[in-house]
């Protein structure tokens, strides 16, 4: 199947990517959100997003996005990803995004096409453009965030009930479809 990518529109893919880390840490600012699936809309799956001011745009885990059965798109070129230390990730550049997934975290609701990694600890990445773009009023001390500036309140909508994707998600072919109902 083509998908037709002509209606989504893309900001400039950088030079190189980074992230600050990709293991899990008691001390990650972790928030809930959800992702709607292109396959059945009205379906909305429950994720930890994890924030990531080192983190040079949005990241999404190949294999969420297998199981969530979303389309990736083909970058024209593989981009580097760098961790914080500036090596070259094991897993390779980043070859992929996601078409534009709409998700939503509280009530803040908006569509992002994430870079497609390999990252077994954090289902989503939200980096610092996300932060720049929204800057959401961040409680560090009850890990939560409050999307409070007035550029924002555009987004402000209802979101979708959810349903908890499982803590241990094993990779799922490109064969096979899983739909998880509301």
């Amino acid at each position: 199947m083509h998908l037709d990518t002509s209606n989504f529109s893309f900001t400039t893919v950088p030079p190189v990517l980074s992230v600050s880390a990709l293991s899990p840490d008691n001390d990650s600012f972790l928030v809930d959100l959800t992702i709607n699936t292109p396959i059945n809309p009205s379906c909305s799956v429950a994720l930890k997003g994890f924030l990531d001011c080192g983190a040079s745009g949005e990241f999404m885990h190949q294999n969420t996005a297998k199981l969530c059965s979303i389309p990736l798109i083909k970058l024209d070129h593989p981009v580097p990803l760098e961790v914080f230390d500036g090596h070259p990730i094991s897993s390779g550049p980043v070859t992929h995004r996601t078409i534009p997934v709409l998700t939503c975290i509280n009530n803040h609701e908006e569509s992002i096409s994430y870079y497609i990694v390999s990252s077994p600890h954090h289902g989503i990445i939200l980096g610092l453009p996300w932060l720049h773009l929204h800057n959401p009023a961040i409680n560090w001390k009850i890990q939560s965030l409050l999307f409070s500036d007035p550029d924002c309140s555009a987004h402000l909508v209802p979101c979708l009930p959810s349903v908890p994707v499982p803590t241990s998600v094993s990779p799922v072919s490109h064969q096979e479809s899983v739909i998880l109902p509301v």
